[in-house]
């Protein structure tokens, strides 16, 4: 009899840990109100995968406040998808969660198709056992894992935007009320997160990343033709740059950008929680405050709420897009733009540690 009853309780408990184990791990809004989780692309590289322990401290050291997540990119190069260990497991080390901009192309070239890689083949399944054994890597990695798959999709300088995969043309695939290039990334998103799903990667946080600078800024290539849906997205990330290189015509403000563009987010989703999945800015060389200035507002606007569901900032700390370039994005391309990062992260209301669903 002891011997039955102790053979159901092994059952019991082991049913009990497969339910745990099962249980998702995402990453939620904070628990407080007010509270903003500071997130950073720590000069990880020109092709934004070398991540380290020492690149993630000597940030935190900089800004005087550790990171909630180290955000970098998992290419698909040669057609390649592979799980990225040693970066997950460096952020992992540091005690941040790994934030990763899965991107589906076989070179990184921009504003052509990919010679490889196109959303209808990863809605076939062309991938298919690589992401699967991603996604097991994934469950069994001991941390949260947010991914974005395809960021900034309405814009074309990325191989999986709709102009790449079947344009504003809407007989040729699906729905005939929806873009197919849209649509074709839709689904091919669907397709990656139920293939984590069967495979047991409960612990991932999906996110769909939409860029302010749409391109093409066409009706067709709204974000909502992009939109996965609620079941399967997480978060909204948002990319808000101000100046990019030094020969742009106009110095873009973060707050008059991203609050033009919140009607198209708006028509995404009204409930979702947001993050500003990418900002930054160069140095103005004819006024040396005015990055300090487009950053120190841009951290008010985001602490103040206007935007209540705001709950993230992630600053791409990076050199310049155009090589050798000087002018670089980063928060101590000057001492004042140093000082204003500093200043407002300093702010209790930026957190390190995130809020995850038991």
């Amino acid at each position: 009899m002891k011997l039955l009853f102790f053979s159901l309780l092994l059952v019991a408990l082991q049913a009990t840990a497969t339910e745990e184990s099962a249980a998702p791990l995402k990453v939620l809004p904070p628990a407080q109100e007010g509270q903003l989780y500071h997130g950073a692309f720590t000069d990880n590289g020109e092709v934004e995968n070398q991540v380290s322990v020492d690149n993630i401290k000597k940030f935190e050291n900089l800004s005087g406040k550790d990171v909630a997540w180290v955000y970098f990119s998992n290419h698909w190069f040669g057609g390649n998808v592979i799980y990225p260990a040693d970066n997950i497991n460096a952020i992992k080390k540091s005690g941040a969660i790994p934030y990763i901009r899965m991107s589906p192309w076989s070179r990184q070239e921009e504003e052509v198709a990919d010679p490889l890689i196109s959303m209808q083949k990863v809605i076939d399944g062309v991938y298919d056992a690589d992401l699967k054994q991603w996604a097991r890597e994934a469950s069994k990695a001991g941390t949260a894992i947010m991914i974005e798959f395809g960021p900034e999709a309405n814009g074309s300088w990325f191989p999986w935007n709709g102009i790449w995969n079947g344009g504003s043309k809407r007989n040729a695939y699906g729905d005939p009320n929806w873009p197919d290039g849209p649509e074709r990334f839709r689904d091919a998103y669907r397709h990656v997160v139920d293939l984590f799903k069967k495979e047991g990667a409960n612990n991932i946080t999906w996110i769909l990343h939409i860029d302010t600078s749409q391109y093409p800024n066409s009706e067709w290539n709204d974000p909502k033709y992009y939109y996965p849906g609620d079941n399967y997205i997480d978060w909204i990330g948002i990319t808000v740059y101000g100046q990019q290189i030094p020969t742009d015509d106009d110095w873009e403000e973060f707050v008059p950008k991203l609050t033009r563009y919140m009607p198209k987010i708006n028509a995404i989703s009204t409930t979702k929680p947001l993050m500003i999945s990418e900002y930054a800015v160069i140095e103005d060389p004819s006024n040396s405050k005015r990055k300090a200035k487009w950053i120190s507002d841009a951290l008010n606007f985001i602490m103040s709420k206007k935007i209540p569901r705001i709950y993230a900032a992630t600053y791409w700390h990076a050199g310049g897009w155009l090589p050798n370039e000087k002018n670089n994005f980063k928060i101590d391309s000057s001492a004042n733009s140093l000082k204003a990062y500093k200043d407002a992260i300093s702010d209790s209301r930026w957190i390190s540690r995130v809020n995850l669903s038991k």
